[in-house]
């Protein structure tokens, strides 16, 4: 770089900036929870201006809460500007502590904006000709300020694409001087800062009038000679609001902050080691890298990828010899739709060092084939269950679902075993695995530059054919990039925790085997009868029309059933039903379905409204929606999501299989219509109550253990004991209130929460709560110390090595430190619960492909919570039930026995 002539100052409008990253960035938090997408963003401009200005000095300004002088004016300034959410303002404070980090001091005064102060040090006397100011912003108010010794950057969209106007880009963009814009908002107004301007004269009329008048005092001081009579008679009415716009618009330059130059010399971020902390402890991994912490691994690959488009054989063969050698690339698949059977694959990008990507065309996959089934050779993906999908529907059938299903263990080479899925690796760490691009954002600081979706794929749906192509090879080389980062991080962690459970066992030996067995299960799908989902809506139809005339009837009145507002302005102001603990929104008192219940018995109106509220949502989420999921084989092909829930577990969409309602009117009928294929049958297989039995393993509870080993049911038997009687005398009612108090206690639930949950009464849940702790000592301490080992190691792990961290475990506040608690709690239990039940898959796929060696007669097609479901041939279903049941109660020792009870029939209702 050039040296510099002048020396530089930079003035950075920090809520300018603040605002702009948080709208602009995805979601992200630190491992606490916190927010801190808006932070990062702030890190990432800052990093940028202090590489492309080199600045002498550097201040930061902010707003303070609360009224300015402009408020004083016009009390409606900035009304209407919707307020932010708490999670951008929860991360100001934390900017601030960065400013420190960098070394950056902050200005801001009371009753002045952030503008103001920024306005009144840039025009400081103490700024001579020789130090140029450069104003790093995220909106447009400061070009007023620019001058020959004054720029603007400001950012346009995102954060990566920046302008710098000078005098000359003003011009440009506006047709008018920096000097001439507080006037020209004086006349055309600034909807976003609520300033009036003079009614019904635009943007062409406000430069128009400026470039011929010059000042606002210019066009009002030839009045008279203005034409259209129009604009001139709107100038004239609008004459007191144009002179008031005009102070609002201004930017003060006679701020009293104490501003001395020497204050503000800049510390280079480079090797920083109170920037190095703070990004640290905000997770910033990537962002300690780039400033010269940490590892150097990533030091490896250049700022850019460098992409080139394969057009001929030679070409792809010269990559495909490259690949042997290396023994590994990274992929990533170019589709054509959404739905798994309309897909297709039209190219592959790949890369083989991160640095350089090549986009493959469909036509040469022949030589991509062997590559992909060859066990020597390491394929790096992101969301790979979806890779295997298409890869497989290509290979094994030509692009035929319907095929596949029936073929999906004729050639378990497509089903590759020596993968590296960076979406799970970064989930295992507990990052940001969403998405590919909110992955590299948060942990390289990066934005791919060949899209402009976050899809974790890319699809044909959008975009140029050269930007597809250009976007799939760039996502390749972030995939290999990504990886190394991961597969790091992991052994580093792996290497603290004991031999055999650590976070590499769980992707080699676990995680792994998962991805194929999913992405089958997925190919399966499960037959739907439409016939029956019609049946439910028009029952359900049926029954809403008579309850929404009875609810009327009640109310007195017709209104909208379906909106919250107007349920709570006839609850509580029309029907005077008592508010006493019911919570108020924004706008009115919730009546969500916690707060319905509270109030049942208050009026009749209420236990109709939520068997209108259950109809509807039976008939609207589930009977009238699922028929446009079912595919073009009569079945739904649901998704099943690895690397969401914290615990391991899976979770299910499109749709959600684990919400299918199990109760209520239509629950019966709805279930009836997921069945089985002609001469076929499904089997279930269900843990039963497996988070109590790994509870009793953990805890090594006395009393737990016997209630298993015995097999014996721990509510009827906990119900005994807490109550002092016999297991004889136990009812229904009294085992539920165990059985509430069992799940209660081992998650955190408290007094309130088993009172919700059991319906019991106070003394009689302290009663419970206090004899419980009792009964089970052993489960007591057992919860007991395993908060106290999350608060000395910040963690929590499973018996198999899965981590997760809990920063909160420390908090002052008690709502916060709880919840923590019951975090901590928590991953232990489900999460070994979630690792027995991964690893029973592992085992039932293993007995799958023995019995379909010569035909498929048996797959798994479900997983929910602690069950799953095989369809399986009819002649079969014996000796498939028994098999199954000793597969997955031998899976994992524990001191107490797994049980699974197995259950078959035609349809999910007889399961």
């Amino acid at each position: 770089m050039p040296k510099k002539s002048k020396k530089t100052l930079v003035l950075i409008d920090s809520n300018a900036l603040i605002h702009r990253a948080f709208h602009a960035l995805p979601p992200l938090t630190t491992k606490g929870g916190k927010p801190s997408g808006a932070v990062y963003g702030v890190a990432l401009t800052l990093l940028s201006v202090f590489e492309k200005f080199k600045p002498d000095y550097v201040i930061a300004a902010f707003d303070l809460k609360g009224k300015t002088f402009r408020h004083e004016k016009f009390k409606e300034y900035k009304a209407k500007r919707v307020k932010a959410p708490d999670e951008l303002y929860e991360q100001i404070p934390v900017v601030k502590e960065m400013m420190g980090a960098f070394g950056i001091p902050v200005y801001e005064k009371k009753g002045f904006e952030a503008d103001d102060v920024i306005g009144t040090i840039s025009k400081d006397k103490k700024l001579d000709g020789d130090i140029e100011r450069i104003i790093v912003t995220g909106d447009m108010d400061t070009l007023q300020l620019v001058d020959d010794d004054t720029k603007v950057f400001t950012l346009r969209r995102g954060i990566k694409d920046t302008f710098i106007f000078d005098e000359n880009q003003v011009r440009n963009r506006f047709e008018l001087n920096p000097d001439q814009i507080v006037d020209y908002k004086a006349l055309r107004g600034d909807p976003s800062d609520n300033i009036p301007g003079v009614a019904g004269v635009g943007e062409k009329t406000a430069t128009e009038l400026l470039k011929k008048y010059k000042t606002l005092d210019g066009v009002y001081g030839n009045i008279e000679e203005i034409v259209p009579e129009g604009v001139k008679n709107k100038l004239k009415k609008g004459e007191d609001d144009a002179y008031l716009s005009q102070e609002l618009a201004e930017i003060q330059l006679d701020v009293p902050v104490d501003f001395q130059l020497e204050d503000a010399l800049a510390d280079d971020p480079e090797g920083n080691e109170n920037l190095i902390e703070f990004f640290s402890e905000m997770g910033f991994h990537s962002l300690v890298k780039r400033v010269g912490g940490g590892d150097k691994t990533q030091k490896q690959f250049s700022n850019q990828v460098t992409i080139e488009l394969v057009e001929d054989k030679t070409g792809v063969e010269k990559i495909v010899k490259e690949i042997k050698k290396e023994k590994k690339f990274s992929y990533c698949l170019l589709t054509d739709g959404d739905k798994f059977f309309e897909s297709k694959i039209s190219g592959f990008g790949v890369s083989v060092d991160g640095n350089k990507s090549f986009f493959v065309d469909v036509m040469y996959e022949n030589s991509l084939k062997s590559l992909f089934e060859d066990e020597s050779i390491e394929k790096i993906g992101f969301n790979v269950k979806f890779d295997l999908e298409m890869l497989a529907k290509k290979w094994l059938s030509g692009d035929d679902g319907e095929k596949l299903s029936e073929n999906l263990y004729s050639d378990e080479s497509v089903w590759q075993s020596n993968v590296f899925d960076v979406q799970i690796g970064a989930y295992l760490l507990g990052l940001n695995a969403a998405e590919l691009s909110k992955l590299i954002l948060s942990e390289f600081g990066a934005e791919l530059q060949n899209t402009n979706s976050f899809s974790g794929q890319a699809n044909l749906l959008a975009g140029t054919d050269e930007s597809k192509k250009k976007d799939v090879a760039e996502r390749a080389s972030w995939v290999l990039r990504s990886a190394l980062d991961v597969r790091e991080r992991m052994n580093k962690i792996s290497k603290q925790q004991a031999k055999d459970a650590t976070l590499g066992n769980i992707w080699e030996k676990m995680e792994k085997s998962v991805v194929s067995i999913l992405a089958k299960m997925e190919v399966a799908g499960m037959k739907v009868d439409k016939n029956i989902l019609k049946k439910v809506s028009e029952l359900a139809q049926k029954e809403i029309g008579e309850l929404k005339k009875k609810i009327h009837d009640l109310a007195g009145e017709e209104f909208n059933i379906n909106s919250p507002s107007q349920i709570a302005q006839i609850l509580f102001e029309k029907l005077k039903i008592p508010t006493i603990d019911i919570k108020k929104g924004k706008t009115c008192f919730s009546t969500n379905a916690e707060q319905l219940a509270k109030i049942r018995d208050a009026h009749p109106i209420v236990p109709l409204i939520e068997k209108y509220r259950e109809f509807f949502k039976m008939k609207s989420t589930y009977a009238d929606s699922l028929p446009d999921l079912v595919e073009s084989d009569g079945r739904i092909h649901a998704h099943f999501n690895q690397a969401v829930a914290a615990t391991g577990r899976l979770s299910s969409s499109d749709p959600n299989m684990q919400n299918i309602p199990k109760r209520g009117k239509f629950a019966d009928l709805m279930r009836q219509a997921f069945v089985a294929d002609k001469g076929k049958i499904l089997v279930s297989a269900d843990y039963s109550q497996i988070d109590l039995r790994v509870a009793a393993h953990l805890s090594e509870d006395e009393k737990m253990v016997e209630i298993f080993k015995n097999g014996k049911d721990i509510h009827t038997s906990t119900a005994a004991w807490v109550n002092e009687v016999s297991e004889k005398e136990i009812d229904k009612v009294k085992r539920n209130e165990a059985k509430s108090l069992n799940f209660g206690i081992l998650y955190g639930m408290g007094q309130y929460g088993f009172m919700r949950d059991s319906g019991v009464s106070g003394e009689r849940a302290k009663f419970f709560i206090e004899h419980y702790k009792k009964t089970f000592a052993g489960l007591t301490q057992f919860i007991e110390k395993t908060k106290e080992d999350a608060r000395k190691s910040g963690f929590v792990e499973t018996e198999l090595g899965r981590r997760r961290y809990v920063p909160n475990i420390k908090a002052s506040n008690a709502m916060i430190r709880g919840a923590a608690e019951r975090v901590a709690v928590n991953l232990p239990v489900q999460g070994l619960a979630a690792d027995i039940m991964k690893l029973s898959m592992i085992a039932a796929e293993e007995h799958l492909k023995k019995i379909n060696k010569e035909k498929t007669v048996a797959k798994m097609i479900l997983q929910i919570h602690d069950e799953l479901v095989f369809e399986v041939d009819e002649n079969l279903e014996k000796e498939f039930s028994s098999a199954i049941k000793k597969v997955m109660e031998s899976v994992y020792e524990l001191c107490v026995p797994l049980t699974v009870d197995v259950t078959s029939g035609k349809n999910w209702k007889e399961l």
